[in-house]
């Protein structure tokens, strides 16, 4: 009864009450999730890579010091705790974290400070990078948005589809252009006219394309490749052509291989490059932190491989601390063995059942003294 009471007790007072399988159980559940949180490497920044496709986040906390939206890497954010929103991939873009634009806050990473005075004059800030999106302007909550968003090739913002007319099913296309790109790149919509080479989707034809994937969080991730070159120039022969090319700004939905139709002769290239766009017909550098090895091990796992990283000879105390750390090892792994026994039947682990267990190590060390002896 006084047992009982005490359970009570404790309930009563809002103490949650883990058996030992539980709190194991859960332990892992934490590991394995941080692990896909952030699975690879973040113990150097991507500043030397120059200006890269990578994964950007405008962190929140810095752009309320420097009072101006700064755009880090995957590295800089996790040495933080900084308030951040995730932009996904950016296109040419190089981390701000420790620089001139966010000179208040000084880059763990950077020991050398060799971003300190830096400043990179080519990155291109838009108001995602203030937690909006769309031509709604509407602040992005992951936990609360159930639309799906697409991001535009050009100008990189995420548009909500309910905000976009006449959106195809998604398998029917792999890009998207918003209205404004095109109002800005009004040559775009002059290509296909009559839909003969298939680059956008048009309502009076069956596409067959494969779309890319939809992320986790509802929003397609903007594709860097891009295929042959074509050999005529589109826009030159267009006088020429019996359909009527179309300049009329409208968003764009674009086939797989709609890049390869982009004409690439000199007059052409040298419009993409004084426009800024030679994305479109070139590849693009992207980079990828390298994978951690250790991502998905337990803080115990972790901590052991840095004590085997340590130097030891000559060291008895710590040669007995690194042995003893080992034997804890040892012990830990049994003593899950012996309560997940416990977890697959549903029986109640009492104070006898740990006491059997740890009488029963004990012999087992006795032995192996008395066989050594």
């Amino acid at each position: 009864m006084a047992k009982k009471a005490n359970a009570d007790a404790h309930a009563d007072a809002g103490t949650e009450t883990l058996t030992a399988v539980e709190f194991l159980a859960r332990q892992t559940q934490l590991e394995a999730a941080a692990a896909e949180a952030l699975p690879d490497d973040f113990s150097v920044c991507s500043f030397s890579q120059g200006y890269v496709v990578q994964r950007v986040y405008s962190c929140r906390t810095c752009s309320l010091a420097a009072g101006r939206p700064v755009g880090v890497c995957y590295s800089c954010l996790c040495h933080t705790t900084h308030d951040a929103v995730e932009l996904f991939e950016r296109r040419h873009f190089r981390c701000d974290c420790g620089t001139l634009r966010n000179a208040s806050h000084r880059c763990e990473l950077d020991s050398a400070r060799t971003k300190a005075g830096q400043t990179n004059t080519e990155n291109e800030y838009n108001h995602n990078f203030d937690g909006i999106f769309c031509v709604c302007n509407q602040v992005y909550d992951p936990d609360s948005e159930t639309s799906t968003m697409f991001q535009c090739v050009m100008c990189q913002d995420w548009l909500h589809d309910r905000c976009i007319p006449d959106v195809p099913d998604e398998d029917e296309f792999d890009e998207f252009v918003c209205k404004a790109c095109v109002t800005e790149y009004p040559f775009l919509a002059q290509y296909d006219p009559d839909g003969t080479l298939g680059m956008f989707v048009r309502r009076d034809t069956n596409a067959t394309d494969t779309a890319a994937a939809v992320n986790a969080n509802g929003k397609r991730a903007l594709d860097v490749e891009t295929a042959d070159p074509a050999p005529v120039c589109p826009l030159a022969s267009a006088s020429g052509s019996t359909a009527k090319a179309d300049a009329t700004p409208r968003y764009l939905f674009c086939r797989e291989d709609w890049r390869s139709h982009l004409c690439r002769c000199d007059t052409c290239l040298a419009m993409y490059s004084k426009s800024g766009i030679e994305y479109l017909v070139h590849k693009m550098k992207v980079y990828e932190p390298p994978k951690d090895e250790s991502a998905g091990d337990s803080l115990l796992d972790a901590g052991m491989k840095q004590l085997d990283r340590v130097d030891q000879p000559g060291l008895l105390t710590t040669i007995g601390w690194h042995a003893g750390v080992h034997a804890y090892n040892r012990l830990k792994d049994r003593l899950m063995g012996f309560l997940r026994t416990f977890g697959e039947t549903g029986k109640v682990v009492t104070k006898a059942d740990i006491d059997a267990f740890f009488a029963a190590q004990a012999e087992a060390e006795r032995k192996k003294k008395r066989v050594r002896m």
